[in-house]
């Protein structure tokens, strides 16, 4: 109720088709006299705000693209075991003599 009365705040108004000074006027909401309410409405108008901004956020999230996977990190051991594993991997060891040399020459692009 409150905020419609200050939106309202300051229009002139008449009283039906006169013209005279004493049928028309400007509404004025007294604001000394309504501080609560005036104090409420702002507290409203706040929270309206925040709601605004809490929405806007979470439909920025939303459209975010996903974040990339988290990296993965090994202990001591859990790193020896991987190595192991790749070492007992035929594929690997055999890609290595293949490329080892061109590497230690430094011609490998």
């Amino acid at each position: 109720m409150v905020d419609k009365a200050i939106y309202l705040s300051g229009y002139r108004m008449r009283l039906g088709s006169s013209t005279d000074k004493k049928d028309s006027g400007r509404l004025h909401v007294d604001f000394a006299q309504a501080r609560d309410d005036f104090y409420e409405w702002e507290c409203k108008q706040r929270m309206r705000a925040r709601e605004e901004r809490h929405r806007r956020k979470l439909e920025e999230d939303r459209l975010r693209p996903p974040s990339p996977p988290p990296i993965m990190h090994y202990s001591e051991h859990e790193a020896a075991l991987l190595a192991e594993k790749l070492k007992a991997n035929d594929m690997i060891v055999n890609q290595y003599m293949n490329n080892g040399p061109w590497e230690l020459r430094d011609k490998c692009e």
